[in-house]
């Protein structure tokens, strides 16, 4: 039997042709190969199918090819995608990974409807974790959700020539600490078109020692109350994003507008005792460049002490109309007693008010 394979295999040719009908159908397309010299058997390939259309696909073949996309390495740049993190924790101590996608109208194939634009997404995160053992492999974890909007007409033209102003998708995932290979797909429901986004994270480990959260800067939040039992009942994560009535949206871009009010969060974690009963407000700098802004252009501020959750949750707002455009970075300095205090930062950009 092996001699038999060795001699299938020791002499092979690749022949390729390019065929003169382009029409994708998913049709079987049958080949053929034939030789001149009398006494040869050809093996080959007897055909194949054509790519088959999106919109003729079944549910199930929509599935596949868009879970295909994420074990592949090669990019998807049909649809232009941008992403970002965070990481923040629950209440009871468990890491999670806080992500939005941000799409421009430009990018997205116009599906008219009588009440304007219509948008579909399907979007698809996917952790496998890159530094666990062979005999403990863990499986990857897996985020899939759907979107779903309708924009007026003249609302979908403003965007879409607003260089700046994207469509954003948010989501969270827990994770445990650790390194991980991350992807997010993202697929037009109405043309097929796939967008992707891959990079190398690490979770951080955000117990124990003096910690904290990402600083999240955003432009959107909103008053939804104190209630939490929606979640509870639906089993469902706890949204580690609400604090203190508010709901804190992540941004895939820093990028504001000046006049816009930029909106922080960040949470610090296993502080001291004293520090949990008398917790001070947010010590914040601002710099542009290398040189530090010397009036902060804060608004507002809250502090919302957590002990049961060993935790301290900071709200900031800043204002932007008096600042140039041009880059920055916020600065914040987490509560200890020594004299290297801690920080962490995040930068931003501000662009003029102008969308021209």
């Amino acid at each position: 039997m092996f001699d038999v394979v060795n001699r299938e295999s020791s002499d092979y040719y690749l022949v390729g042709y390019y065929p003169d009908n382009t029409e994708q159908r998913g049709r079987l397309r049958r080949l053929r190969v034939r030789v001149q010299q009398k006494g040869l058997k050809v093996s080959h390939q007897r055909g194949y199918y054509e790519e088959r259309p999106f919109e003729r696909m079944s549910r199930s073949e929509r599935n596949l090819r868009m879970h295909q996309a994420l074990l592949f390495d090669t990019p998807y740049a049909d649809l232009p995608i941008q992403v970002g993190h965070e990481f923040f924790r629950d209440s009871k101590g468990a890491p999670s990974l806080v992500y939005s996608v941000g799409l421009h109208t430009s990018d997205l194939p116009a599906h008219a409807t009588k009440k304007g634009q219509s948008v579909k997404l399907t979007v698809i995160a996917r952790a496998f974790p890159s530094d666990s053992d062979e005999d403990q492999r863990q499986q990857p974890s897996i985020d899939e959700r759907r979107f779903q909007m309708t924009l007026p007409d003249a609302e979908f033209e403003r965007l879409s020539t607003d260089p700046i102003a994207l469509l954003h998708y948010g989501s969270q995932m827990p994770l445990a600490p650790g390194l991980y290979d991350w992807k997010v797909v993202v697929r037009d429901d109405q043309s097929g078109a796939l967008g992707s986004y891959q990079t190398q994270l690490r979770v951080p480990e955000l117990s124990g020692e003096l910690g904290a959260s990402s600083l999240l800067l955003t432009s959107r939040i909103e008053d939804i109350g104190q209630g939490t039992k929606r979640n509870a009942a639906k089993n469902l994560p706890e949204d580690v994003l609400r604090v203190a009535g508010s709901r804190f949206y992540t941004s895939a871009e820093k990028v504001f507008r000046r006049g816009d009010s930029i909106y922080l969060l960040y949470d610090v974690y296993n502080p001291s005792e004293h520090s949990l009963s008398n917790p001070a407000g947010p010590k914040l700098a601002l710099y542009r460049g290398r040189e530090r802004v010397e009036q902060l252009p804060a608004t507002g501020h809250q502090t919302v002490a957590q002990p049961e959750a060993a935790r301290i949750r900071y709200l900031a707002a800043l204002a932007t109309n008096d600042l140039d455009a041009g880059e920055y970075t916020v600065v914040a300095m987490l509560p200890s007693q020594s004299e290297m205090r801690p920080v962490i930062y995040r930068k931003f950009r501000v662009v003029d008010a102008d969308p021209d």
